[in-house]
């Protein structure tokens, strides 16, 4: 492991407790929230209950939730805190749900092969080009064959808060819009590549005020001759198929 890498398990082995706000009752609430915003970006993917899931380094809980209230029963998360994965661990322990900790450098020893769907949210802006090309690698070994890898990233090309998306993290290294990250991407021979901006507020008035505030400041844009980007949302959502 470089040193690098030493540093971000250090940081995120004890993530939980050193922020303040990552209390049990903030947590659940943001969950609530969450998981309602995952269905409406992703609600088609996860029609199968049956399907087999893999998670890797994430909110605690966020992604679990959503799968909660879509009855998946076949799930696994790997996560550097096991301070999270303990918290998860109780919070789910009525479903048959696996919290695994382990270092997500190592992971290819460690957990199963031929998952359905791999959901990683937030973690390849903390990897260098180098470490992403051989994490791709391991990804694409996890999946079946016609599997899906979804990933959520912060986005260059985003109208806002993208600057400080990246910034507000000290173990970020890089950032990509979508054009950068389908050139990794197909490095690696992933071909088959949808980019989406997900779908911004967990209620109807939000989601309307946002597409409204969009639409003006896409005027704005063309008034004063500047771009107007396709992929705008602070994060980017990138489907993959294997």
């Amino acid at each position: 492991m470089n040193k690098d890498n030493q540093i971000i398990n250090k940081l995120y082995k004890n993530y939980f407790s050193i922020h303040h706000w990552l209390n049990d009752v903030d947590i659940i609430s943001m969950h609530k929230k969450n998981w309602k915003v995952l269905d409406k970006n992703l609600w088609y993917l996860f029609n199968d209950p049956y399907k087999k899931v893999l998670e890797i380094w994430s909110w605690p809980g966020n992604f679990a939730s959503f799968l909660k209230n879509k009855w998946f029963k076949n799930y696994t998360w790997l996560d550097l805190s096991k301070e999270e994965i303990d918290f998860c661990k109780n919070l789910f322990n009525s479903n048959n749900f696996k919290f695994i900790h382990w270092n997500i450098f190592d992971i290819n020893d460690k957990i199963d092969h031929n998952y359905d769907i791999i959901f990683i949210s937030h973690i390849f802006e903390h990897l260098s080009l180098y470490e992403w090309y051989n994490f791709i690698w391991i990804i694409k070994e996890k999946l079946k064959r016609w599997g899906i890898w979804i990933n959520i990233m912060p986005n260059a090309d985003a109208y806002f808060y993208s600057y400080a998306s990246f910034c507000w993290d000290i173990t970020h290294k890089r950032i990509y819009n979508a054009s950068s990250f389908s050139d990794l991407l197909k490095l690696n021979w992933f071909k088959n590549i949808e980019h989406r901006n997900p779908i911004i507020g967990s209620n109807l008035l939000q989601r309307l005020l946002h597409k409204i505030a969009i639409k003006v400041f896409n005027i704005i844009l063309i008034l004063l001759s500047y771009w107007t980007k396709k992929y705008y949302t602070s994060n980017l959502i990138t489907i993959i198929k294997k």
